[in-house]
């Protein structure tokens, strides 16, 4: 059960599809993947992984509305991190952990979980190119999309 938002995700992402596929082999042959997603895709998935962790891992409304509200703070974490060159995985997932928890930290660190590996399917994308207006697009999609996938549940 704990599995399923991070399963939503992927299953989201994978449903939205890859704006670009680029081999980093010669020749296009047998090389490792470097799959792109687009924002939007990104900001869909973020809604979907949040609902699901909240609507499957928390039976308990009280608890699901701190949880709720530790969302919406992360969501202004996640907002803080535009400026300059990208967080690392590391770095974006410490900083979520900073902003909730506190009071729900199993719930909080499987939704954190499933954000920072939400994050890590488009950092080296954001890495490669650290222009501010992509990595800003990128990280506003997934702050908007913890937004959404929150809401109802506040």
């Amino acid at each position: 059960m704990k599995t399923i938002p991070l399963l939503l995700a992927l299953i989201g992402l994978t449903a939205l599809g890859p704006v670009a596929c680029n081999t980093t082999s010669p020749g296009g042959g047998g090389g490792v993947a470097n799959v792109l997603v687009s924002p939007f895709a990104v900001q869909a998935a973020a809604s979907l992984a949040t609902s699901s962790a909240l609507g499957f891992n928390i039976k308990n409304s009280a608890e699901r509305k701190m949880v709720a509200a530790d969302c919406e703070a992360a969501s202004a974490a996640i907002r803080s991190m535009t400026a300059g060159t990208p967080p690392t995985v590391a770095q974006f997932r410490a900083t979520i952990h900073q902003f909730g928890g506190n009071d729900v930290p199993l719930p909080y660190e499987i939704l954190a979980g499933s954000l920072s590996s939400l994050y890590a399917s488009f950092y080296p994308s954001i890495q490669a190119n650290p222009d501010v207006a992509k990595i800003t697009a990128y990280l506003e999609a997934l702050a908007s999309g913890v937004e959404a996938g929150s809401a109802p549940y506040l």
